[in-house]
């Protein structure tokens, strides 16, 4: 597969349907890249998994599937939580507050990893800096660590500033990035395959993510859900894809 064309920066625009699971189908995806083994990926001691997820449900969404994985490794998986998803549905950011943090936990259970360590870092969704998020990030990682984070492009600015922020503190040997939002915009012509590995998740994963991804319903239902199906069929794959930190 060619390497994907330049990210140009620009947040993009992430109404309507998006690109279609068909269209990625089509791509040949789980034949086509090499997989990575979680057990490669699992940190030695002292070593955490560090999730940062710019919302309530990206480390689901993103990378429930290895979380599952890597917790079944006997990995201690730390969740650091950039804002808590109070602007999801204008107007009611206190009651989005306390039903998001809920189904957060939830969600944590059901991957298997209900003591997970949560660090809240407090920042406004929809207006994350990726200054503001490095300060924040910088005394909760160590050098051992394995951090799985939004990709610096994936086209929603929370989720760039989150990437971006990792990508300065972080080795690039102990950084994977994960897609959410790329889904929607891009095309397979688009993406940095050369980068790109998938952890296959096996059926008990698969389902244990996409039980997890349930517990969002404030994300998942209504007349104008955030998550329609046609995104809902782009993020509950049988696999997940990575991209290695860059070099």
């Amino acid at each position: 597969m060619t390497a994907g064309m330049p990210y140009t920066g620009v947040t993009r625009d992430l109404n309507g349907p998006g690109t279609p699971e068909a269209t990625w189908a089509a791509a040949e995806l789980p034949g086509r890249l090499p997989t990575v083994d979680p057990a490669s990926l699992r940190p030695a001691p002292p070593g955490r998994v560090v999730v940062v997820a710019p919302h309530p449900d990206d480390e689901t969404f993103g990378v429930g599937g290895t979380m599952v994985l890597l917790a079944a490794l006997a990995a201690p998986v730390v969740v650091v939580a950039v804002t808590d998803g109070e602007a999801s549905h204008p107007g009611r950011a206190d009651e989005l507050r306390r039903i998001r943090l809920a189904e957060r936990a939830e969600a944590l259970r059901r991957l298997g990893v209900a003591d997970a360590e949560v660090h809240r870092l407090g920042l406004p969704d929809g207006d994350v800096g990726a200054t503001a998020v490095a300060a924040r990030l910088r005394p909760l990682l160590s050098a051992d660590d394995l951090v799985l984070t939004p990709w610096q492009h994936d086209g929603h600015p929370d989720h760039d500033a989150c990437g971006a922020a990792a990508a300065a503190l972080v080795q690039p040997d102990r950084l994977w990035f994960y897609l959410i939002w790329a889904w929607h915009w891009a095309t397979p012509a688009e993406l940095p395959w050369e980068r790109a590995e998938r952890v296959p998740l096996g059926a008990a994963a698969t389902a244990a993510k996409r039980a997890a991804a349930r517990a969002y319903a404030s994300q998942l239902e209504g007349d104008t859900p955030i998550l329609p199906p046609a995104t809902l069929a782009r993020l509950l794959r049988a696999d997940e894809v990575l991209l290695r930190g860059p070099r």
